[in-house]
Formats: C-alpha cells, structure tokens, sequence
C-alpha cells in the first residue's frame, strides 16, 4: 500500500493551521491562584488531583483541535490510497492488453446481441477513452498471442475484426501472454482488460501459481479488470452428445445412434430431426423436463455403400444456436469378407456359427465368409478377403506362411486359434515368424481350469466389453493353452488368463493400413471329449469376441470418422498408389490441398477448426478417393455454469483483479486503479466526528455549577 497527496502543498499547510491551538492553548493557560488562608489547609491537600484532572482535560481538548485542523489540511491535499507505486497523471499514456473470451459460450443473444457483440461495443469504448499515446495489443482466447501494440484507431478496427471459435483455450493462457507483454512494456501504467461472458469451462481454476508469477514479474502500476458481459440466468437446450455405436457399418445395415438433449430451463416440447446426406430421415418430438435430460433414439436404414455425413438436429429456437445440431459421419462398407481355414471343417464351426449366426442366414449377411482346407490354402488367392481366420491348424508350407505375411504387410488381418493339432515346429520356422506374434514353447494342461480375464477396455478389440457389467468367460473354464514367447517387435498382450500366461496376443505391422496378426493361444473351437482344450466357444462372449475380433483385423472398430474442435485428424489413405494431391474440404467450403510424404499412407490434418463435415477427395488418372470426418465442440462449452467473482479474483489475486458488469463500475475500478482511492469523504467524516466530539467535552468540562438561589 502507498500514500500519495494531489495537492502536498495544502497538507504542509494544514499541518502548519494544528500548531494554532498549541499557541492559544499557551497564552490563555489559566494560571491557579495562590490561596493563603490557613482555614482551607484541607483544599490545598486536594490541590494536585484538581491540577491534573485539569491538564489532562486541557491536553484532551488540544490533542482534539490539533487533529482537527491538521485533517482539514490532510483534507484539502485529497490524498489517495494505491495498492502499489503509480504515477497519479491521470492523463498519462497506458500500455493495455484487451483480452477477448472467444469460446461458442459468447455467442449467447440478448436483446438481439450476442456476449461477444457487447464486449466489443465496450472494448471500443475503452479504447477510445484512453489517454493520448496509448498503446493497445488484442488477444483472442483461442489463439493466445500478443499483438503488436497498435494506437487507438488501429485498436478499434482490430477489435471489430474479433470472431468465435470452435478451439476453446483457457483464459489462463492469454492472460499470461498479456502479462509477459506488459513485463516487455516500458510504460508505467500497464492494464490488463478480459471481456468474458465469465463462464466457468473458460477458466483453469487450479492454473494461479504461473499467473501470480508473472503478475510479480510485471510489478507495480498493473491492473487486471475482468468486464463481464455474460447474462445473469442462461437458458439453453443443447444436444450434449450423440452415441454411434458403429461408425463403419456393414452394407444394408441401419445406422443406429442415441443423442442426449439437455435442457437449462422451463420444461418445454422440441422436435429432435435427424439428417444424412442433406436430407431428413427422422424426426420425433421429445419433452424436456425442467432443467433434465433425455435420451432419443434413432434408426436410420437403406444406406448406400460410402461414406455419409449427417447429423442431429434440436428446434430449439434459444439464445446458443451452435450447440442445436450435432454432427457426424459414417462410412458404409460391403461385408467384410472372412475366409476360414481349418484342417476339418467341424474344427471351424463354433467360429463360422459366432460369425453368421444360424438364426440370422436368412438376413443381409454382415461377412462373406468362405472355408478352405489348410492343405489347399496355397491355392486361394488371399486378395479377395479382408481377414483370414486360421483355427485349430496343424502346420502349413511355406509357401503358404509366406503367403500370409504378405497378405499381412499389405494391410490384411490374420486371427490365428490354436489347438490340440497346432504342430510347434511349423509354428516356430523362420516363415512363421515372420507373421505370428509369438513362439510356441509348450502346451499345457490345467485339468481344474483357469479362466480368460479382460481388463484392456480402452483397446479398440475390447472396448465393447466395457460396457458390460460382467461376462461368460469369467465361468468357461480354460483346461489348456499354449505357453509362448512374445516376438520382440510390435507385440502387445491384450487379455491374460487368471493364471497371468498370455491369452490374447496382437502384433501390428507399421502405421496408417499395415495389417495386424492376433493369435490365441487356446482353443477357439469345443470338443465334448477328454480332448477339451476350453469351453470359452459355449458363451454368449464369444460371439461378442468374434464379431469384434474380426472388425478389428478388418479395421472396422478402429475407425475414426468423428472428432472434436482442436484435434488432429488421420484420413487413412490405404492406397498402394496414393494420389499426388487431396484436397480437404471445410464445411464453409474453403479448400486446403495436402499431400503425402514418401513412406505415408495417412493424411494428417492438425488442430481443425470448424465445425461441421469435411470432404477428402483426389482424382487423377480415372482414380477416385473419397472420405471425410465431422467436428464438434467439446459438450463441455454448454456448460453455461457462471463464475462467482469471488471465485475469479481469488484465482487472478485480491490486490490485483476486479471484476466489473457495467461502463459505471469500470470507470470507477480503473480511477481507482490509475489514481488510487480517495480519501478525501472518510476524512471529512472523521472531521465532521472530531467536531461533535469537541463541543461535547468543552461543554462537559468547563460547564459552570448551578448556583443555588
């Protein structure tokens, strides 16, 4: 805290006017007679209390006078009260850093203007109404650097250019870049400006340790205003998330999704609408309960095989349209198709059954799956199929492992199921190896069973299981497995028994199309024999495992077709020719071209910005490619929930931050901050106050005794 005096002549003055009542005081000292009349021997004894009771009165009375003009100096000189070291020229030139909260939250409408058209009709009044020679730099949240200092012209035009965006960043961020600019500044006062709606998701409430530190760096003669521009009661209806359960979807199809609408607000009935291609393909009236949510669901059929782009859309007609419709895309693929070896074909049922249900033969088939016979698998051109399950096999020639890893390298999936015929010398040969994940080391026997644990649920081949509260492989009891080595590159173990051996094994071959390989290394098949080697193919589990397992190697689950603002988008080309040039699409149709680098078979578009659907394409040569992704904001910017001020400035500091809602309350934070706080009407209330108190004890002290009559 500092003191600091706009007239410091008046308060020498002042101090001067409180040695008048010293004088007086001096020359009007009421002097005691000398009494000496033996008879009143007595009154002398009480002589020294009365001559104290009467100094003690008199200096009272002085001390009250002195103060009193030594304050209508103090008065006069209109001194300020400052948290810190300033100049008191009010008209001096500022060093500013006006901040904009850029996230979708200020698009919120009021009478006709949205949070983000008030913050600029305030921050051009601010900088208008700044000194002469200022210097103003704008930041805006969502890409937090410092601009080059500008004067008041350059400032207003800088500030009307200001736009949303779909890339939230916390204030935190450009607040720390306005405070490293200030440190930079050679001004001495320096001011920092925030216009923010002051919802909660734009701030990071645990990052202040990094702000108090440059606040310190920045010093003496800084102020941070926070100008809230948001409204007091929000209310909103939002499409908070849209599930899809499977973004690449087997031909004929339907595509199935569930959103969940939010309502901030009075319970009320809206039409929920569901779009493909452009055009409607559902809708349903939905009621919202106050302040609830609901889930919808949707089932949208007849796709047409290719990618799709859609989306959800809630009639809400409310004051945050950016999150009334829910973008997404999905592509649709023929039925992947599967070819099944085995050495006899009843070793390949139980699979080929969890596949292609019999109670489902008469549907579209999801798969196309063909069986051949081990000893003919050198004769079947592997082109044709997107995965090869390989279950219960003995041992194959080379020619056919070798067949295999090509098939695997040029982006193929391989499931491989061992079993009581599995021959661990043709396993193990140097062909073998170069597809399997692992080496067979021994089989073993468990005659009282162990069981198959899953617990990698964020893995893409075993995320459905997450869902579930429990499963059947918990009771189906594994009698025997084959112990393995893993294969020192780009094996990983997704699933272990109770036991801690391997169970479920993947090796991946590259990035982007590379194919994979996963092995398990008991039984998929079931004999009710003493040759059992699982029961695992009894349980409903297992049809869940097989269908996943082969979307996985046909790289079905693992696509990505939907992101959030910010990410960095992979388009996965899988071409063994890619295309010189693809252009990227946005959804306000502007074109980016992009292309690949030698040894990649993926585009990778970063941080994406807008929201909505993008189209990948590239033709050359009579060849096509075509793809595309949607974006949408995090749900979190719905979350409209309002900052306390108490909340914000104990985040920014007490002795630096104020938050303000009106033009009235920001002039007078930024008086207060420039020129520091008046004194001036506490002191004429203490006068006021020193006044009454003097009359009062002058009049008790020196007030005659009545006189009897």
């Amino acid at each position: 805290m500092s003191l600091s005096f706009l007239h410091g002549g008046l308060a020498l003055l002042g101090i001067a006017a409180a040695s008048i009542p010293i004088v007086l005081h001096l020359l009007l000292k009421q002097r005691p007679r000398p009494i000496r009349f033996p008879a009143l021997e007595l009154i002398r004894k009480r002589q020294t209390t009365t001559v104290r009771k009467l100094r003690l009165r008199q200096l009272i009375l002085l001390a009250l006078r002195i103060a009193l003009f030594a304050l209508l100096g103090l008065a006069l000189a209109r001194p300020t009260l400052r948290s810190s070291l300033m100049p008191i020229d009010q008209e001096a030139p500022v060093s500013a850093m006006v901040i904009f909260d850029t996230s979708l939250s200020m698009q919120y409408q009021k009478e006709g203007k949205s949070r983000l058209d008030v913050a600029k009709a305030v921050a051009k009044d601010l900088v208008g109404e700044m000194p002469e020679g200022s210097e103003v730099s704008v930041i805006e949240s969502s890409f937090p650097v410092s601009s080059v200092p500008l004067g008041a012209r350059a400032a207003a035009s800088r500030v009307g250019s200001v736009e949303l965006h779909a890339t939230p960043r916390p204030l935190n961020d450009a607040l720390q870049v306005a405070l490293k600019g200030l440190a930079k500044s050679e001004r001495d006062r320096r001011e920092v400006y925030v216009l923010t709606d002051l919802a909660a998701t734009a701030w990071n409430m645990s990052g202040t340790d990094r702000i108090e530190q440059l606040a310190e760096l920045v010093g003496g003669g800084s102020g941070i205003y926070v100008i809230d521009v948001g409204v007091e009661n929000p209310e909103d209806i939002a499409i908070d998330d849209v599930r899809l359960p499977e973004q690449v979807l087997a031909e004929k199809t339907p595509l199935r999704l569930t959103a969940t609408i939010k309502n901030r607000g009075p319970a009320v009935d809206r039409p929920i609408e569901v779009y493909v291609d452009g055009e409607p393909r559902h809708t349903k009236m939905i009621h919202l309960e106050a302040d609830g949510a609901e889930e919808i669901a949707f089932s949208v059929p007849g796709l047409e095989v290719g990618r799709h782009h859609g989306s959800v859309v809630v009639r809400a007609g409310d004051s945050l349209p950016f999150n009334d419709e829910y973008y997404f895309t999905v592509e649709v693929r023929e039925a992947i198709r599967v070819l099944v070896v085995a050495d006899t074909p009843t070793d390949a049922v139980h699979w080929v059954n969890a596949l292609v249900p019999a109670l489902l033969r008469n549907q579209e088939p999801r798969y196309e799956i063909e069986q051949a016979a081990s000893k003919d698998l050198g004769d079947t051109n592997l082109a044709g199929f997107d995965v090869v399950s390989l279950i219960n096999v003995g041992s194959l020639a080379q020619e056919s492992w070798l067949q295999l890893s090509t098939f695997v390298q040029e982006g193929g999936g391989l499931f491989v199921a061992l079993g009581e015929r599995t021959d661990k010398n043709s396993f193990n040969s140097a062909s073998a190896r170069l597809t399997l994940p692992a080496e067979l080391l021994e089989e073993v026997r468990v005659p009282d069973g162990i069981y198959l644990s899953l617990d990698r649920f964020t893995h893409p081949l075993l995320r459905t299981f997450g869902r579930f509260a429990s499963t059947d492989f918990e009771v189906l009891a594994v009698l025997a497995y084959w112990k393995v080595k893993l294969a020192e590159r780009g094996t990983q173990t997704l699933a272990s028994y109770t036991n801690g051996d391997p169970a479920i094994l993947e090796r991946s071959f590259g990035e982007g199309q590379k194919g994979r390989s996963i092995m398990l290394t008991t039984a998929a098949h079931y004999r009710p024999d003493l040759q059992t080697w699982t029961e695992i193919p009894l349980g409903w589990s297992y049809v869940v495992l097989a269908e996943q397992m082969i979307k996985y190697l046909a790289g079905a689950s693992e696509a990505n077709l939907n992101y959030l603002a910010g990410d960095h988008v992979t388009v996965k080309i899988g071409d063994k020719q890619p295309f010189a040039l693809y252009t990227v699409t946005d959804p306000k149709e502007n074109v980016e071209r992009m292309s690949l680098e030698s040894g990649e078979s993926a585009l990778t578009i970063p941080a994406v910005k807008e929201l909505g659907s993008y189209r990948v394409e590239a033709r050359e040569n009579g060849r096509a490619f075509v793809s595309g992704f949607s974006v949408n904001e995090p749900s979190s910017e719905s979350e409209l929930r309002r900052l306390e001020p108490e909340e914000l400035v104990k985040l920014l500091g007490e002795d630096r931050a104020v938050v303000v809602r009106d033009k009235e309350e920001l002039e007078q934070a930024v008086d207060t901050g420039r020129v520091g706080r008046e004194l001036f009407p506490w002191i004429m209330l203490l006068i006021i106050a020193l006044v009454f108190g003097e009359g009062y004890l002058a009049n008790r002290f020196y007030r005659k005794p009545k006189l009897d009559a």
